[in-house]
């Protein structure tokens, strides 16, 4: 029987899902900028992109320190109210994808935020003349008692995720006021929804004044052991654990960068098993846990003058369409993954970016 590699594949994270640190806004000054307009009927907050808006009381403000990944965020901070608006491009989705499958990947997803999470009031609501999933959520975010009230919908060519909370004791006092939040919600520049296979060009980044696309920066990421260490973009960090497994792991979820190392004693294997058969086994087993999955030629490199090889992996995860660039190194005592991954229509804005950051990987004696 051949022996299966520790499964690769770690959790797949979108922009859509609750991975931020809520709470960490729920006791702090309000340092959001104020550029929207105000009026007699409120005040309209609008996404930088000019995607979509927000019609608000006067005293709430931009805030953009919620949540990175947000295409907006506002806060009365000072009565715990927030909001923050998400989208996903349908094209990043398998094809014929719903909103309840948008539905169900955020609450497959909660437990990285929220603890003892509770969905309750599930009901249908019309925002934005458009049929909408309104939701609750309770549970706990950094020991802090949290209540969400979540609109899911779509439209054109995107899934929006309209997120509004409180902390618990003060939500029934809030609610009406969130619910009117999500109620203002409109689609100002409504996306296309041409497939992602007939588009030849990168999507736009989630912020369109981020440049670290552009920086060079870099820092090395060790292993517990010290026996490993990488070199990747300063912009990537541990921002949460993608797998259990993982010598070394970073991410940078704005912009959808994901990476690991997995390291295997060459012991736990047969004495006559080469780098081609962990190759084997490791596309196998990622193979399995795809849909769709399709895959390039492996190509026979060397990482610091070590025996690798290096290909490909695309498929589906819960209706998600991601891209793993995969590099396998043999050293003396271990085979070793190195584990970077996009969502599809990314992986070519990202690819030499990942391919130099595997060539730095090297054991450390």
């Amino acid at each position: 029987m051949r022996k299966q590699s520790k499964r690769s594949t770690g959790k797949v994270l979108i922009i859509l899902l609750l991975t931020v640190l809520f709470i960490s806004a729920c006791n702090s000054s309000n340092n959001g900028s104020n550029t929207s307009s105000g009026g007699k009927e409120g005040k309209i907050f609008t996404s930088k992109d000019g995607q979509v808006q927000l019609t608000l009381d006067e005293v709430w403000v931009e805030d953009p320190a919620l949540n990175e990944q947000a295409i907006l965020a506002v806060s009365e901070r000072k009565n715990e109210k927030y909001a923050i608006v998400n989208s996903l491009l349908k094209s990043n989705m398998a094809d014929g994808a719903t909103l309840d499958d948008f539905k169900a990947i955020f609450m497959n997803n909660i437990d990285l935020s929220i603890t003892n999470a509770e969905e309750s009031n599930n009901k249908t609501i019309n925002v934005d003349s458009t049929e909408a999933q309104l939701f609750e959520i309770t549970g706990e975010a950094q020991k802090v008692k949290v209540h969400y009230l979540v609109a899911l919908l779509e439209k054109g060519g995107s899934f929006y995720q309209i997120i509004t909370w409180s902390t618990q004791s003060k939500f029934e006092a809030n609610k009406e006021e969130l619910l009117q939040a999500i109620e203002s919600f409109k689609v100002l520049k409504e996306t296309p929804t041409t497939p992602a296979s007939t588009s030849t060009s990168p999507p736009e980044s989630t912020d369109p004044n981020n440049k670290d696309d552009q920086n060079t920066e870099v820092t090395t990421m060790t292993s517990d052991d010290k026996k490993a260490e990488i070199t990747i973009p300063a912009s990537m960090s541990y921002e949460l654990e993608l797998s259990p497994d993982a010598d070394i792991q970073a991410s940078r979820m704005q912009q959808e960068e994901y990476m690991m190392v997995l390291r295997e004693g060459k012991d736990t294997f047969a004495d006559n098993f080469t780098l081609t058969d962990y190759s084997t086994a490791v596309t196998d087993s990622m193979s399995q846990a795809l849909l769709n999955a399709t895959l390039t030629e492996p190509k026979e490199i060397e990482v610091n003058g070590q025996p690798a090889v290096q290909f490909e992996l695309s498929g589906e995860i819960d209706k998600i369409k991601i891209s793993y660039l995969i590099t396998l190194v043999e050293t003396d005592g271990n085979f070793t993954q190195l584990l970077f991954w996009t969502l599809q229509n990314r992986m070519d804005e990202k690819r030499d970016m990942f391919i130099n950051a595997a060539s730095t990987f090297k054991e450390v004696q």
